[in-house]
């Protein structure tokens, strides 16, 4: 399937980092539409996210407002920096949201995280109260609850020979794309990065290392939904 948004909107932040964020409405949407703000999966964008573009059609066609996020690095926006993104790193996405609720205030807007993205708009949440909230409702779509389970599951015969190893490849290929940034970094052996195969030994070597953490337990300990959303 292949659906045509309108509008690529390049959102720049102060740390120097920028991404991605691409929009889909008819010309007659007015300013009160609802909103809705699609967060694909582990290495997912516009450009090759199906299970995105099948809801955000449906969406489209009640003359609402679409948006697809498009993590750092990801989606045709260059990696400007070090700083990528993880499963709990929500700041990017609190500021893509107050943003367009700033624009458009008469609209209520709506979150839709899938896996990983899930965990994010999870995690998000967490952090918002009655009083501070600017989603009106949210809904995620098969997103880790527990990454130790998850990660311990996705090693079993099968899903490593299949599942884990293809979505590996993909997030080393993401760190090969922007060596530049993490060739020389002092926390991580980037050629060991390289070497990974499971998602547990690619955030071990790789995503621990990158936002600080003591190791990847402590990584997904502090990412777990479960842990904060009831």
């Amino acid at each position: 399937m292949r659906l045509l948004f309108d509008q690529r909107e390049v959102i720049e932040f102060a740390d120097g980092g920028a991404l991605g964020v691409d929009w889909l409405y008819s010309e007659d949407c007015p300013d009160d539409a609802p909103i809705v703000l699609f967060l694909p999966g582990i290495t997912g964008s516009t450009k090759d996210c199906s299970y995105i573009l099948y809801p955000a059609q449906e969406m489209y066609k009640r003359n609402w407002r679409v948006l697809v996020y498009n993590p750092r690095g990801l989606g045709g926006v260059t990696l400007r920096n070090r700083i990528a993104y993880n499963s709990v790193r929500h700041h990017d996405v609190a500021e893509v949201i107050q943003r367009v609720s700033s624009r458009y205030p008469k609209a209520k807007m709506f979150g839709c995280g899938f896996s990983m993205g899930g965990m994010v708009l999870l995690n998000y949440l967490a952090t918002c109260t009655a009083e501070t909230a600017v989603l009106s409702g949210a809904l995620v779509v098969s997103a880790p609850f527990d990454p130790h389970s998850t990660t311990s599951s996705l090693e079993k015969f099968f899903a490593k020979n299949t599942y884990n190893r293809l979505l590996t490849k993909k997030l080393v290929g993401f760190a090969e794309r922007y060596r530049e940034h993490y060739e020389n970094h002092e926390m991580m052996d980037f050629n060991n990065v390289l070497k990974s195969v499971t998602i547990r030994e690619f955030d071990t070597r790789f995503t621990a290392p990158l936002f600080g953490y003591d190791s990847v337990d402590h990584y997904y300990d502090h990412a777990a939904p479960n842990k904060k959303v009831r």
